[in-house]
């Protein structure tokens, strides 16, 4: 497609769009319809270009007030049954789509987490968990809280000086927490991921009070993430995308489970990028 006839069709898809779509534009916000639309032209423009047409400044998704961690809220409940808002949009999926993503997010989890691949009986076991009902969150800590994970937990295998400052930064920017250096230089490499995400997921927790925030927040650190670490995200266009827009059109169409294991595989991928 040549530069006018593409220009000629992302504008007719544009008015077409806004025709359809104009009741739902709300003040202060980033309408639905223009992240929707900015995953639509981007397929046949550059990321840039598209949201250069539809107006959109990614400084619109504010980082919301991070909420205080009051304790320590480890969860030892292996496969909790969840109980959410699930979008119409993932509903419609048949069992066979959805057994498709659970599958993929469990050969990634174990890959990311322990570093080796699942066998197929972990994968066969853990799919059945997911279609009765358990939950992505709960999947993970069933693995970080097994005998394996342990044993690679007390191993020695020291935090570099990089990770930890990697830690520090993440968890004034996106949780609110401090740590220091020296502490975090004595932890063994797999027990810091394992600790990252937790407390990751405790503040997720809490922000799912507010969907709106809870979005926010994830669609920034996803943003900043394709940023920093673009050599990670290579070939998968919905991680890689540098709008933080897109990642929360994404969130607001998936499970809020979802989003927690996005932010689990993430973190893990980055952390294991910097080791």
């Amino acid at each position: 497609m040549n530069k006018i006839l593409r220009f000629s069709f992302i504008k007719i898809l544009f008015f077409l769009f806004l025709s359809l779509n104009f009741s739902h534009v709300f003040a202060g916000d980033v309408p639905a319809w223009k992240s929707g639309l900015l995953k639509v032209i981007s397929k046949v423009t550059s990321e840039s270009e598209a949201k250069k047409l539809l107006g959109i400044d990614d400084s619109q998704i504010t980082m919301p007030e991070i909420p205080k961690l009051e304790s320590n809220a480890t969860s030892t409940e292996i496969y909790s049954k969840v109980k959410e808002v699930v979008p119409d949009s993932y509903k419609k999926l048949s069992k066979e789509e959805k057994n498709k993503f659970n599958y993929k997010y469990l050969k990634e989890l174990f890959l990311t987490v322990r570093n080796q691949n699942a066998t197929d009986r972990e994968i066969g076991s853990l799919l059945n968990v997911l279609e009765q009902g358990g939950s992505r969150e709960g999947v993970y800590r069933s693995i970080v809280l097994d005998k394996f994970y342990e044993q690679l937990s007390h191993e020695n295998n020291p935090s570099s000086e990089k990770l930890c400052l990697f830690v520090i930064d993440f968890m004034g920017t996106y949780l609110s927490l401090t740590t220091q250096k020296e502490v975090l230089l004595k932890t063994n490499f797999y027990w810091l991921k394992r600790y990252l995400v937790e407390k990751s997921l405790e503040i997720a927790d809490l922000l799912s009070a507010k969907p709106d925030d809870f979005q926010n927040w994830y669609a920034i650190i996803s943003a900043d993430f394709a940023k920093k670490y673009p050599t990670l995200w290579a070939g998968n266009r919905a991680r890689s995308s540098h709008s933080a827009v897109w990642h929360k059109s994404w969130a607001n169409s998936v499970p809020s489970q979802h989003l927690k294991s996005e932010l689990i595989l993430k973190i893990h991928s980055v952390m294991n990028s910097i080791k």
